[in-house]
This record gives C-alpha cells, sequence and structure tokens, in this order.
C-alpha cells in the first residue's frame, strides 16, 4: 500500500540559517523566529515557485529579476505537512520515502528528529512505524538548510563535490536559479514484510521483437521465500503473465524478469509516431500476503548510436 503526501496543502516558511536548528535541537527555552510567516505550498515543486505564487518574488526570468531572487537560496525553508492515517494500518510497517530533496534537509515527525539527508538525486527514507499517530493528527517538517556553493558553467569540473545540478549556478542556456525545496514525490510505503525496490526497467527492439527486462530488490526483516506476479497489458489486456520465485535471503535479494513481445507497438518520438505504451503490473506475495505492489508505463523502442555517413 503506498500513500501519497504530494499535494498542494503543503506550508512554507522561512527562516535565518540555523535558527530552525537551534530552535528544534538546543533544548533551550529561547526561541528564534521565522522571518516569513506560513505560505502555501506544493509537492513536488520548488520554494521558488511557491514564493512566486505568494506574490514574495517576481517572475525571475523577466528581464534582471533573477537578481532579485538570489537571496532565497541563501535562507532556510521549513516544510509542513498535517494529515491523519486510518487505524486499519495500524501493526502495519511504514517506510516514509522522500524521493528527491534539494539540498541538504533535516526531518521531523511528530516532533522526532527522523534524521538528515545530503543529495538531490537519492531518496531520503526512515522507518517511521514507531512514530505514526492512528488518532491526532501527524506533523511532519522538513527543514532545507542553505544550498551549498558549487562551480558554474566556467568553473572547475574536477572540484565540483555536491550532488546537485550544476547548470543552477549560471549557464550559458539559462539564468542563474539555485533550487531549493522537495522537487519529487513524497510518500509512505504500509506493509507487512517487504516491499520491492531499486525497480529498472529496460527496453529494446531485437529482429522485430520487443523486449523487457525488469529487476530490482526486495527489502525484508527475516529470510524467508516469496513470488512476484507480473503482468503486461496492452489497452487492459494482459499481453502475457509469469510468476518468478525468490528466496528472501540476507539484506535484501535480488529479482528479474524478461518479457518477449511478438509484433511489439512501438513507442517512437514526437513527430516520428505514436507514443505506444504497455502496462507492467508488478505484485509481491509472502505468507500468503500481498506484500507490495507497483504499476509502470513502458514504451518499447530501440537506441543506437550511427555513426554519420561518410
Amino acid at each position: 500500500m503506498y500513500i501519497s503526501l504530494n499535494g498542494t496543502d503543503w506550508k512554507l516558511q522561512g527562516w535565518l540559517p540555523y535558527t530552525y536548528r537551534f530552535n528544534s535541537e538546543s533544548g533551550l527555552d529561547f526561541k528564534v523566529p521565522h522571518f516569513t510567516e506560513w505560505i502555501n505550498a506544493e509537492v513536488p515543486g520548488s520554494v521558488h515557485n511557491d514564493l512566486i505564487k505568494a506574490g514574495m518574488v517576481e517572475d525571475p526570468y523577466y528581464e534582471l529579476n533573477a537578481l532579485k531572487c538570489e537571496w532565497v537560496e541563501n535562507k532556510w525553508w521549513l516544510y509542513r505537512k498535517t494529515f491523519t492515517l486510518s487505524n486499519k494500518y495500524e501493526g502495519k510497517i511504514h517506510k516514509l520515502v522522500f524521493k528527491g530533496v534539494d539540498y541538504k534537509s533535516r526531518f521531523f515527525l511528530n516532533g522526532f528528529k527522523l534524521g538528515k539527508h545530503e543529495n538531490m538525486f537519492t531518496s531520503a527514507e526512515f522507518d517511521i512505524t514507531d512514530v505514526i499517530n492512528y488518532v491526532d493528527e501527524n506533523v511532519l517538517e522538513v527543514i532545507c538548510e542553505g544550498v551549498p556553493e558549487d562551480y558554474p558553467q566556467m568553473g572547475y569540473t574536477s572540484r565540483s563535490r555536491h550532488q546537485k545540478s550544476r547548470f543552477g549556478y549560471s549557464w550559458d542556456f539559462c539564468t542563474r536559479l539555485v533550487n531549493v525545496g522537495i522537487w519529487q514525490d513524497v510518500g509512505i510505503h504500509v506493509y507487512d514484510y517487504y516491499i520491492m525496490d531499486d525497480i529498472h526497467i529496460m527496453t529494446d527492439v531485437v529482429k522485430g521483437k520487443g523486449l523487457i527486462k525488469v529487476s530490482g530488490s526486495v527489502d525484508k526483516f527475516k529470510n524467508s521465500k516469496a513470488l512476484i506476479e507480473f503482468k503486461l497489458l496492452k489497452d487492459n489486456h494482459i499481453v502475457m503473465e509469469e510468476i518468478s520465485n525468490i528466496a528472501l535471503i540476507g539484506n535484501n535479494s535480488i529479482f528479474s524478469a524478461k518479457f518477449i513481445v511478438e509484433n511489439p507497438a512501438l513507442w517512437y518520438p514526437n513527430r516520428m509516431g505514436k507514443q505506444e505504451l504497455y502496462t507492467l503490473e508488478m505484485k509481491l506475495y509472502a505468507n500468503n500476503l500481498l506484500q507490495d505492489e507497483k504499476v509502470y508505463d513502458v514504451g518499447i523502442r530501440r537506441l543506437e548510436y550511427v555513426k554519420n555517413v561518410g
């Protein structure tokens, strides 16, 4: 079961550097105030976009307005969301997943510090089973700290040390606008024992036949056996099915599956043909219970490098 926490019901508040960390972690009664009031925020999104909607900054892509936005990257930004959960999920494992937060952040749930994360491109994941509420509202907070300095286009690539989009520091095709915020999905995985992770899907066309390869891993808490049921559909009709038995041993177990599609409906780039899509459904069962399920849209196409003639 996956519970999305995306939406426009988030709130955003600005803080001077280190002040929110001081308030939440120093243990002192003295509190430093925020420097902006709460404004509406959208997740996935960015602080700049929310500030534009709130009328706090002007359109950075108009004339020299980007110069008026450079203060944003030098402040800390607090995201907050309140939500409730049904008690039907009580007793299950709850895994909170942020697929992308830009850049360095700390995470709190109901006043409890979950941890910290520093990387734009990797997910931040926390076991919140013992922290979640079923009776009262849950309060989720993410403090995005000031973004680090890094090299723009005319800088030393070998000296860049941050896993963050470098073009935001200025490039020949865009203005300087260093992003900060929760830029990918946020949600809670609720399950009994196991969950599928690190899913990778690759497609190809070989001798006129479509090829779909799926691989991933299963996180678990004890040694056991499980099976994954795969279904490939086109226009809600089943094209083929497969069941893979896997042994859950160690920290995580690897699985894979392969589909060969006769006369595939191919995905083409824009203006070269249709963007035909298949639906791939995956269900993980263990202990006679459905543990996890995922659905992906998959396009079958072949990519290759071809030398220019001559």
